[in-house]
């Protein structure tokens, strides 16, 4: 059982710590449940407790112990970290996070109606009820009294912390672990009006978008599909794996018939053709999916429109009709992609294995007269300079990368080239991985088996997470310069980079410094320009 903390001073009627007070009963303090005199137990082997002097200790003493304590810390807060809230309103699900408050007073044991609350906070944006439970939860009459008269109320329960030290109360409090239940937000009416608003907005959107469907006879026949995944398992060498796998790619289709209906206070566009019809239901956003529509066997697609910061439309499939006919062969048919997949990736680890060998052994020899004739050309180092050039530390790393296998040339060689090529782009403009890759196997001959590889067209997820980096062409080039990445010099996105500085005069600069040579005023400069 946890001691007992705190107690109430006899001199200032508040609730003091064990610590703060004088040994026995020079403590001058009484249990806040019972009214019996305390004592304060400050030996040298017990942990310092508060003990009662005549009758004996009872399980309610601590509870209002506990309780008497949170409406006292409540009081005294500054600010007031209130837990999120998910609201239903009209169908539309809420989500308002959590939200620091400035408190502007308090006041603890306040009559509310004919109900007295622990603690009633005003903060800065408005009044709010803080209910502690210990051991009996507020009353539904209560609760039924806040909601109708739109009383902003939050219960705490701390029943779980009846025998354990009120410092973890407090930790569970501070972190927002601590079990609670809003009772009744802050001005819900605006809320259920903001709702409402937007719900008569998004429809009239929705109308709007349906309509010009049809403006078009030809365009209102193709329809963008989003892709469908689905998760299969396999046993492949022993081992068990978890694909998921795309059974139909994202694109558009066409179809031969399109009409549309008004069902539920819903929009449905129905697109047919020979193999069947599909419908798309149109819902703005939060918005529950009408039940007949979760029992449709036939394909229907779920697009949902919003407007924050502006017009989003988003597409799902709520179910796929060819789903099941299509799942009966694909376990066989995934198993072959993926074992098929794995002995290229097998005969893939020796090639690179081989190319690590040759650029630490042969490469340097081989190219570093092309790469110094490079440096020298592009101002990297003075004309002058003696036959050996170091390496700064930011292309050094990049010896043991296996990502530059498929240009048979010198990592440190390819890399500098690459820098170069993306330094042909603006600051600020995405620059494709493509772009980047053909710059550079323009530049240098692609390894054939590499080439072999791409006329594979592997799937990406059947490839391994640290072989793509060997393989497919953004993670290649995200590999090449993660360094630069790494320091915020560039930023990768899925389908492109983005250069924050110009990366040559960041070379030149790390050359001068590394080759002991002055670094020219000015070049600093163009380094953040």
């Amino acid at each position: 059982m946890a001691i007992f903390e705190y107690a109430i001073c006899g001199k200032t009627n508040k609730l003091i710590h064990i610590d703060d007070v004088l040994g026995g009963l020079k403590c001058n303090c009484v249990c806040p449940g019972c009214g019996d005199q305390m004592v304060a137990r400050k030996g040298k082997i017990k942990e310092h407790h508060f003990a009662h002097y005549i009758v004996s200790e009872k399980d309610s003493c601590r509870m209002t112990m506990i309780h008497r304590f949170f409406q006292e810390y409540f009081t005294v807060l500054d600010f007031l970290e209130i837990p999120e809230i998910e609201m239903i309103v009209h169908d539309t699900n809420i989500s308002i996070p959590r939200r620091n408050l400035r408190v502007l007073s308090a006041q603890k044991e306040i009559k509310i109606g004919s109900y007295r609350a622990d603690v009633l906070l005003k903060t800065s944006i408005g009044e709010i009820i803080i209910e502690i439970c210990v051991t009996h939860k507020s009353t539904l009459e209560k609760i039924d009294y806040y909601k109708i008269n739109n009383v902003a109320a939050i219960e705490y329960d701390f029943s779980s912390y009846k025998d354990r030290p009120i410092e973890e109360a407090i930790t569970a409090l501070k972190y927002n672990i601590l079990k609670f239940e809003w009772i009744r937000y802050f001005k819900n009416e605006y809320y259920f009006s903001k709702v409402i608003k937007e719900r008569c907005y998004l429809n009239k959107l929705i109308k709007s978008r349906t309509e010009k469907i049809f403006e078009n006879d030809d365009v209102s026949k193709q329809l963008f599909l989003p892709e469908l995944k689905h998760c299969v398992e396999i046993d492949y060498e022993n081992k068990a794996h978890r694909l998921e796998i795309t059974l139909l790619k994202r694109g558009v289709s066409r179809f031969e018939y399109v009409c549309q209906y008004f069902i539920d206070g819903c929009y449905v566009v129905i697109y047919t053709r020979k193999s069947g019809f599909l419908k798309v239901l149109y819902l703005p956003s939060g918005c529950d999916i009408p039940l007949g529509f979760r029992k449709e066997k036939n394909s229907v697609l779920v697009k949902t429109i919003s407007h924050a910061p502006r017009v989003i439309e988003s597409s799902s499939w709520l179910h796929y009709a060819p789903l099941q006919e299509r799942l009966s062969n694909v376990h066989d048919e995934v198993y072959a992609k993926f074992s098929h997949v794995k002995k290229i990736e097998f005969t893939l680890s020796h090639l690179v294995e081989s190319y690590l060998q040759f650029n630490k052994d042969e490469a340097f020899g081989l190219y570093y007269k092309k790469w110094r004739k490079w440096i020298i050309k592009n101002n990297m180092v003075r004309k002058g300079i003696g036959y050996s050039i170091k390496i700064p530390d930011i292309l050094k790393t990049y010896k043991n990368d296996a990502s530059f296998w498929m240009f048979n040339s010198w990592s440190i060689f390819v890399l500098v080239n690459l820098i170069q090529i993306i330094d042909q782009f603006e600051l600020g403009n995405s620059i494709s991985y493509g772009e980047i890759f053909k710059g550079l196997s323009d530049r240098f001959y692609l390894n054939n088996e590499y080439i072999n590889i791409l006329k594979e067209e592997l799937e990406c997820e059947y490839i391994s997470e640290n072989k793509k980096k060997l393989i497919m062409v953004p993670y290649v080039i995200r590999s090449m310069v993660s360094g630069f990445i790494s320091h915020g010099y560039i930023q990768a996105f899925d389908g492109y980079l983005v250069k924050n500085i110009n990366l040559l005069p960041l070379l030149v600069c790390e050359f001068h410094k590394v080759n002991e040579i002055k670094v020219p005023s000015g070049t600093g400069k163009s380094i953040v320009s």
